[in-house]
């Protein structure tokens, strides 16, 4: 997992203009802003936007988010494992 912070309070188009990644990383970008939407679709990147206004609501909502992910991917692998 690759982890991307800028520190600023939103990542620009710059920032996420730069990042390289192949088809099968997954690559989150927490913005509010319209053309960093439009980037992230072009360049098949999950935008999120959906966090609440306020200081550090991005980082909590970061957090929780990250947070899922890894917990389901446990979850998810445990089934296929052999003990």
């Amino acid at each position: 997992m690759f982890c991307f912070k800028t520190k600023k309070n939103e990542i620009g188009l710059k920032e996420v203009e730069s990042i390289e990644a192949s088809l099968s990383d997954k690559v989150f970008v927490f913005s509010k802003a319209d053309a960093v939407k439009s980037l992230c679709e072009r360049k098949l990147f999950l935008y999120i936007s959906s966090y609440p206004p306020g200081p550090n609501q991005v980082n909590f909502y970061l957090i929780a988010t990250l947070s899922g992910i890894i917990a389901h991917c446990r979850r998810h692998r445990k089934k296929y494992m052999r003990v």
